[in-house]
């Protein structure tokens, strides 16, 4: 008996660390699902406020509410919150099962991401507002720690050590990644971030994290003035005036009584507009605010306030240099350096443009100039000179928890262990060479993400517990004692059977099929012998299909042969996809071949972009990250917006300017237009090169599930190609909404991991050869694309005989 004790405690602890796992008594516990949700929209766009798409969000209208109602036995006692924007004057409300009120809460201070407790005898609580509520994630927990971006900040005090004000979320750790840090988490100094723009709650929750990273204690404060790209446009220029700027720094100095005050290079350190107005307000306002006839009404409400010292970013008079390799006791020994580059990988959407946390140079961290003192200049400390000196108080409670410090890299890294399944041809090598050890495939099984199997392990062993207690003995007056044994041993093999079994079956969604997404790892199918192609990681699903099929020429009334790609592209989150250059200058000028170009970038999937550095006269507004190349008006636009959906604007419809204060960033022009809003272009047979051509074109299914469809061509013994009508119908059949035709022709390129996937004639005597590419769409970022120096099985030419470009 006592061995079969041992067993039986034996196989209960090999469950336990999981459930242990599993159950953290210290996270709260997301209890969204269990309760009913109404509100004063469809019900069917709920979804977008409880799922975990942050790029997903929900307008409530004017005079718009939401309800979320539970019963008895669901333990609700937070409510999360997380705007699209910044909410305007908005009641929080809480009902007892009665109806009856319990608590009303007006809430006008502006926080993009709340937290609110929930009274322990409401079973309903409930959002209202005269005003729009844009809302990307409503969602009650449990007791407990409540997941990022809502972290324990506190409420600021009435009365600062110190203020460090931001132009846009990143600008605090990208300029002054050091202040926080140095003086508030180590030395204990009480200061707060301001951020003065805001574009989008995803760049608030970026923020917040990334804030929280530095060991910033208190809730930053969002100013709400609008991230607008100037574009040299006076309208936009009077969205952002030095004027709204300079009276609201009065106001806040005033509010929270800062001694000190660090912003911004003078010249906004790569010369943005929006930089230098800041920093000029910010250092005027140190001597407005004492002046109690600026802004009067702010000076009787809460007095004014003399600011001790203003600190600009590097600048070259009465300069500091901050300490950045300097061991921190508050980050475990990681000096502010480390912990600015930690902060800043929370800033997910930036990632794409380049930027980087450095220690010196231009931009560098640790550099300062004092630019304003009252009474004289201070030498030695920051806080040097200051009467009366705040004494610091640290505070451990308010450390966040730091990860161990990542390998410096500018680009992009995946983080987790990458999975490949590689099944190619000899004529089709895999996107991987053998050269590496990525090369090497490693199958692994992707197991079902829930916990049946350890309810089932539990049940068998309680089971066979109870019956070597209290059955066996009355089995043994009729059996063997061996017979016996194996009887009460039954539940326990049938449970053993139970999770095998579960185990060996390949994880699939709710309907039953495979998951558009892994559980973190990087997974990639590569059987171009059967035309199928996979990627998948946690945020990313690209499934492409090779299809060889039969199209009848208008012109000649033969059957010719056609062959096409189809990928099915789905993201949750934009940060997936990338525009992308064939230099680092972005200047559109450079050109490389779309198999180099695509392994420069690392790019999981490449297609053709608009060729946007020629015939300028047929297209339309064509930006990249916000820069304006072409603005013009002789084509239909294609935005792919961040969240996640695509949109078509006709020929003329907006100017630059306008869909940049949209918040669109991105746009393409070649056209035409295939599917605009599930209406199809009915004149697509009019345009300028409609007659049988290789294709490129990308169309939308639903938010986060995009189409690609390439088509070879001008080969009539390989691919004969398509017309736009023809070419217009492939999308309609999948379902498309919206649908747009790309650069084709001779530019026509898919590339997946590195590997032309389409193929070019590419003789010297043909006119069909793989161009070039300036830019592309690209989805993905993987370090096991293969070097642009490895070997390559199709460059996009069937014979080979590319043609390079000076």
């Amino acid at each position: 008996m006592k061995r079969l004790w041992g067993l039986f405690l034996a196989l209960l602890m090999l469950c336990l660390p999981q459930i242990s796992m599993a159950e953290d008594g210290t996270e709260a516990e997301n209890l969204t699902a269990q309760c009913t949700y109404t509100s004063s929209v469809n019900q069917n766009r709920l979804f977008r406020v409880t799922d975990n798409d942050i790029q997903t969000h929900q307008s409530l209208g004017e005079n718009g509410y939401i309800c979320v109602t539970w019963t008895d036995d669901v333990p609700v006692r937070q409510l999360g919150v997380y705007f699209n924007q910044l909410p305007k004057e908005y009641c929080f409300t809480q009902y007892d099962a009665f109806d009856n009120v319990i608590s009303e809460v007006v809430c006008t201070d502006g926080s993009p991401i709340t937290a609110f407790d929930v009274d322990v005898s409401a079973r309903r609580v409930e959002l209202c507002s005269q005003a729009d509520m844009d809302i990307i994630q409503c969602r009650v927990y449990s007791v407990g720690v409540l997941p990022a971006p809502y972290h324990g900040f506190c409420q600021a005090p009435d009365k600062l050590d110190y203020l460090l004000i931001a132009t846009h979320p990143d600008d605090d750790v990208l300029f002054m990644g050091a202040i926080v840090p140095i003086f508030g988490a180590e030395q204990g100094y009480q200061g707060d971030i301001v951020y003065v723009t805001l574009q989008s709650g995803q760049r608030a929750g970026e923020a917040l994290d990334g804030a929280w990273t530095m060991g910033l204690k208190y809730y930053p404060i969002f100013a709400g003035f609008p991230d607008v790209y100037k574009n040299d446009t006076q309208e936009a220029a009077d969205k952002f005036t030095y004027e709204d700027v300079l009276t609201y720094f009065v106001r806040l100095y005033r509010q929270y009584r800062p001694d000190v005050v660090f912003t911004h290079d003078i010249d906004g350190e790569y010369g943005h507009w929006q930089h230098k107005i800041v920093s000029k307000a910010a250092l005027d306002a140190c001597s407005l605010a004492a002046d109690a006839s600026f802004d009067a009404s702010s000076a009787e409400l809460n007095g004014a306030w003399q600011v001790q010292k203003c600190y600009l970013h590097i600048y070259k008079q009465n300069t500091i240099t901050l300490d950045t390799r300097a061991p921190l006791m508050a980050f475990d020994g990681r000096n502010a350096y480390e912990i600015a580059k930690l902060a800043y990988k929370k800033h997910l959407s930036q990632q794409k443009y380049g930027f980087s946390v450095e220690d010196g140079g231009d931009t560098g961290i640790a550099d300062f100039g004092l630019a304003y003192s009252f009474g004289g200049i201070y030498q030695g400390g920051v806080f040097e000179g200051i009467s009366p000196l705040t004494t610091p108080t640290p505070d451990p409670t308010a450390t966040p928890t730091i990860e161990p410090t990542p390998t410096p890299d500018p680009t992009p890294q995946p983080t987790t262990t990458p999975t490949i399944i590689a099944t190619q041809d000899a004529a089709s090598p895999a996107p991987t060479q053998e050269t590496s050890e990525q090369t090497q495939p490693i199958v692994k099984a992707q197991y079902p993400v829930n916990g049946a199997y350890l309810v089932a392990a539990l049940a068998g062993l309680l089971l066979t517990a109870l019956m070597l207690i209290f059955v066996r003995r009355l089995l043994a007056r009729r059996h063997s004692s061996g017979k016996s044994l194996l009887i009460c041993l039954l539940p326990l093999l049938l449970t053993l059977i139970f999770v095998l079994l579960m185990l060996l079956a390949p994880a699939t969604s709710a309907e039953g099929e495979q998951s558009h997404f892994s559980d973190g790892e990087e997974i990639v199918i590569a059987d171009a012998e059967n035309g199928y192609w996979e990627y998948r990681n946690d945020s990313l699903g690209i499934f492409i299909t090779r299809h060889n099929t039969t199209v009848t020429s208008e012109d000649t009334n033969r059957e010719y042969p056609q062959v096409y790609y189809i990928a099915h592209i789905y993201m949750r989150n934009y940060d997936s996809f990338r525009a992308g250059f064939a230099d680092n200058s972005q200047s559109g000028m450079a050109e490389m071949q779309p198999w180099e170009f695509s392994r420069w970038n690392k790019a999981v999937l490449a297609i053709t972009g608009d060729n946007f550095q020629d015939e300028h006269e047929y297209k339309g507004t064509i930006m990249r990250y916000g820069r304006v190349y072409v603005n013009n008006s002789a084509e239909a636009v294609l935005a792919i917006k961040d969240d996640l959906t695509m949109q078509i604007f006709s020929k003329g419809e907006l100017k630059a300017d306008q869909m940049l204060e949209m918040g669109i960033r991105n746009t393409w022009s070649f056209g035409p237009w295939l599917i605009r809003d599930g209406v199809i272009n009915e004149n697509v047979h009019r345009f300028r090169v409609n007659r049988v051509n290789p294709r490129v074109g990308i169309g939308l299914i639903e938010q986060g599930h995009f189409v690609v469809i390439v088509v070879d061509g001008r080969q009539s013994d390989y691919s004969y190609g398509l017309t736009l009508t023809q070419f217009l119908q492939m999308f309609v059949d999948e379902g498309c909404v919206q649908a747009y035709n790309l650069d084709g022709g001779c530019s026509t390129g898919i590339v997946f991991m590195g590997e032309s996937l389409n193929y070019h004639d590419g003789r010297s005597d043909s006119a069909d050869f793989q161009r070039p590419w300036p830019d592309a769409l690209m989805w993905g970022y993987s370090e096991l694309v293969p070097s642009a120096d490895d070997p390559i099985g199709n460059d996009g030419n069937r014979f080979h005989e590319v043609r390079h470009y000076d």
